[in-house]
């Protein structure tokens, strides 16, 4: 399946949820983690739940420190 991760088309064998994407990203457990599909917010307690499909564009932000 191709998912659209940051507006980089990406191919995965094994994804179907969104828990499997961060999980395949090595993005587990990585604090300040956001995530969108297609323009909306999932909560990280949804991962697990929002299935994918080869449609979906994913955006993944990660809140840094710095001035």
């Amino acid at each position: 399946m191709t998912i659209t991760v940051n507006d980089e088309a990406k191919s995965f064998s094994d994804v179907s949820t969104l828990q499997d994407l961060v999980e395949s990203l090595g993005l587990v457990g990585k604090a300040g983690i956001a995530v969108a599909v297609n323009d909306a917010v999932v909560t990280r307690t949804s991962w697990s739940e929002c299935e994918l499909g080869g449609t979906d564009s994913v955006t993944i932000i990660q809140a840094t420190q710095g001035g």
